[in-house]
Order: structure tokens, then C-alpha cells, then sequence
């Protein structure tokens, strides 16, 4: 990406992972639901960790650098947004 881009990223850590042995302190079933609120909206049908997604679509080549920034190219277009 060009050193002007700007990316705003953030970790939300779902809780399925969490079990009586170990437990994700930073897990919350808020974000555990608004994985899979996202990912059935945009039309998938299982929710996995990493799971991405940039402009609530979700981005399955996200270690593809080419794919994604690409993706957040378009995601940040002003035709996109009309």
C-alpha cells in the first residue's frame, strides 16, 4: 500500500475457543455474534478464526497481499460507496 493508506484494524476474539482448560481473556460472545452475523450476511455459511472482512464483505485471500490491498482500494473508492 502507498505510505499515505490508512488502516483502522481490530482484533475482536470470539469465545467458541474457549474452553474449562483455557479461556481467551479478551473473548466476548458480543463479537463471537457479530462474526457470524457478518459472515452469513454476506453469504457464507461457516465462521473460522482469522476470518476477515473489509467493508462487511468478507475477504477469504486475505495473505494474498495483491487481493487485499486491491480489495481495500476498492472498498475505499468513492464509487464504491454510491
Amino acid at each position: 500500500m502507498r505510505a499515505s493508506s490508512i488502516l483502522s484494524l481490530a482484533a475482536l476474539h470470539v469465545d467458541y475457543w474457549d474452553s474449562w482448560a483455557w479461556k481467551d481473556r479478551f473473548a466476548q460472545p458480543a463479537f463471537t455474534t457479530r462474526q457470524q452475523q457478518l459472515t452469513y450476511t454476506s453469504g457464507g455459511h461457516s465462521v473460522y478464526t482469522p476470518e476477515i472482512f473489509v467493508g462487511g464483505r468478507e475477504l477469504r485471500s486475505w495473505s494474498n497481499d495483491e487481493s487485499f490491498e486491491s480489495r481495500i482500494q476498492r472498498v475505499s473508492s468513492p464509487a464504491f460507496s454510491s
